[in-house]
């Protein structure tokens, strides 16, 4: 469910993009060639780069270890560690697997921006039961209790935290077309489907992940947030864990309404889709 996305980089021999560092989880898999790397020590915004902000290209790079991997080698690099990773073959192929690693600042400003859009105007600060005090001018340790508190009931909501944080984590990192209305599925529909196809896909681009609330479920799908009771429960847990569907993993749920339900919506909505050319 942390997984933001997968990139490709293509060089010929001694290509390289140069010494940088990365503020989530990589993990890089070899594909065609070999490539050559050089990984370092810990790095901060305080580390000195060259002119470049966007790839954070160090200035000063002293490599501690040194791996060269052949197609199929993985290798690892936690966040902050400064690595260089040079071509060593001229076709060389490799794939970075990128963590989703939203900073504190993130965090605060969407949940905080979401909080507020949930909240009445009529909830105010008020004075009651504040004593009387010398100073009118004096901001006093109840006044600060009193904030203290609304930020705490705010900011302490389990459920609230997990709808929300469910839905910021899905939240697709490029735009998703969705389905045409016109071509929209009914149940008598899905139905004919699923024996025609015998495999219902899901979009590559959609993202899914489920929160357990004991014998229910939340699912969480592109942004949007689905609770889940009985057998709808058990329908999440299967779509956030496989990218492909047989037929017989998904007739049983059809005969139960809510599942039905949420496997039209998403397949209307394109999170799920039957492949044109047919798969049996």
């Amino acid at each position: 469910w942390r997984i933001d996305d997968v990139m490709v980089s293509y060089a010929a021999q001694g290509g390289s993009v140069g010494p940088h560092y990365d503020n989530y989880d990589v993990f890089l898999i070899q594909g065609l060639g070999t490539r050559l790397w050089h990984v370092g020590g810990l790095c901060s915004g305080a580390s000195a780069t060259l002119d470049n902000e966007q790839l954070r290209l160090l200035a000063d790079f002293t490599a501690v270890q040194t791996w060269l991997l052949q197609p199929g080698d993985m290798l690892y690099l936690p966040p902050l560690y400064g690595h260089w990773g040079i071509a060593d073959s001229s076709d060389c192929m490799t794939y970075s697997i990128g963590f989703r690693a939203p900073s504190y600042s993130e965090i605060l400003s969407d949940y905080c921006d979401d909080r507020i859009a949930h909240l009445q105007q009529e909830l105010r600060y008020t004075d009651i039961g504040l004593p009387a005090q010398s100073n009118p001018g004096e901001i006093g340790p109840d006044a600060i209790a009193t904030i203290r508190d609304i930020l705490q009931q705010q900011l302490t909501d389990s459920r609230h935290i997990t709808d929300w944080f469910g839905r910021f984590m899905t939240r697709p990192k490029y735009h998703i077309d969705a389905t045409d209305s016109e071509d929209s599925a009914n149940s008598a529909k899905l139905l004919s489907l699923m024996q025609e196809y015998g495999i219902i896909f899901r979009d590559p681009a959609s993202r899914f992940a489920f929160f357990r609330d004991g014998q229910d479920s939340v699912l969480f799908v592109n942004g949007e947030s689905y609770s889940c009771h009985a057998a709808k429960s058990t329908l999440a847990q299967l779509l956030a864990a496989q990218d492909a569907y047989q037929t017989e993993q998904l007739t049983e749920f059809l005969n139960d309404l809510e599942c039905a339900k949420l496997l039209l919506q998403l397949l209307n909505q394109g999170s799920l889709y039957f492949d044109d050319e047919g798969y049996h």
